[in-house]
């Protein structure tokens, strides 16, 4: 499966806070992207390889932000937003190998690099889907 990406450009909703931390950004960062801290203490992209980055994630930006302005990323908690399709509850979520990105395919199993799992996809019964639960990440980065 291909990258997840927010249901809506530049919005992902808190449903549980968590573990989080507000720093200044070193690039421009989308809502939903993962984000891990330079040797500059700023945020940038983060992704599963490091390539460019230190190798570990420390989360996922909750709004979108130009270079140099703070952001607010979440390391545990509950996020709504994103669309999981027909990917099954209590799935891994992995920071994919493209810096900002996160998936449900295991990419070493493609050939990609060692699979740094954030998470996963928990049930949520929030109205908005009908009788069924709605799909949320369940964020909890090591």
């Amino acid at each position: 499966m291909a990258s997840i990406a927010p249901t809506t450009a530049g919005s992902i909703h808190v449903i549980e806070w968590g573990i989080q931390a507000t720093l200044p950004t070193g690039a421009a960062i989308l809502a939903g992207d993962t984000v891990t801290i330079n040797s500059s203490g700023k945020f940038v992209k983060g992704d599963a390889d490091g390539a460019g980055t230190l190798p570990s994630i420390y989360g996922i930006a909750l709004r979108s932000v130009a270079s140099g302005e703070p952001v607010t990323a979440m390391r545990t908690g509950l996020l709504g937003g994103y669309d999981f399709g027909n990917t099954a509850y209590m799935a891994p979520v992995y920071a994919a190998d493209t810096a900002g990105e996160i998936t449900v395919t295991a990419s070493e199993s493609n050939g990609g690099s060692a699979d740094v799992v954030i998470g996963f996809i928990e049930a949520v019964w929030d109205g908005l889907n009908g009788v069924a639960p709605s799909k949320a990440l369940r964020l909890d980065i090591k």
